[in-house]
């Protein structure tokens, strides 16, 4: 890639005109811009290709920039690790875990303990327990609209107009 860029770059060098920046940077950059993804497949054990979807569902050829096999490879090799220090790390290992285990366990059992302890005291998390009402209790307490009106005491009913006033009159001749 780097050759490649180069040598368009010598090309834009020798055709520059008079008046236009002496490195023509900007134009190499435009280029580069142009066709990265041609330079990008210059070197193919740079690239992997897979199938992938755009933003409307449709299917499409992607490519990613991946490490080269072989240097993954000698990365892999230069970690090699003898039986004794592979023993160790697993002895170190056992330990954490072993350790943050009987700490978590310590933990949880403190805080049992603690709950048990507000339990018997009669202290709950969520407050006091909740009373269970019987029905009688139910029904006093959600009264329905008539049971809350009061009751007619009197066996005559209820008088639907107001008196006149010559029943007034009357009523207190009497």
């Amino acid at each position: 890639m780097e050759k490649h860029v180069e040598d368009e770059w010598k090309k834009l060098l020798k055709k520059k005109k008079a008046g236009e920046p002496a490195w023509q940077v900007v134009p190499i950059l435009e280029f580069v811009e142009a066709k990265f993804a041609d330079l990008l497949m210059l070197c193919p054990e740079h690239m992997q290709s897979y199938i992938g979807c755009d933003y409307t569902g449709a299917s499409m050829r992607r490519y990613v920039l991946v490490q080269p096999r072989e240097e993954a490879e000698e990365e892999e090799e230069e970690e090699e690790v003898d039986e004794e220090e592979e023993e160790r790390r697993r002895a170190e290992w056992v330990e954490r875990e072993s350790a943050r285990i009987e700490k978590l366990y310590a933990e949880q059992d403190a805080d049992a303990t603690k709950k048990r302890q507000q339990a018997e005291a009669g202290i709950f998390e969520d407050g006091e327990k909740v009373k269970q009402m019987t029905k009688a209790e139910k029904a006093e307490a959600n009264k329905s609209r008539k049971e809350k009106s009061g009751h007619r005491w009197r066996k005559t009913p209820a008088k639907t107009n107001k008196p006149t006033k010559e029943e007034e009159k009357a009523a207190k001749k009497k």
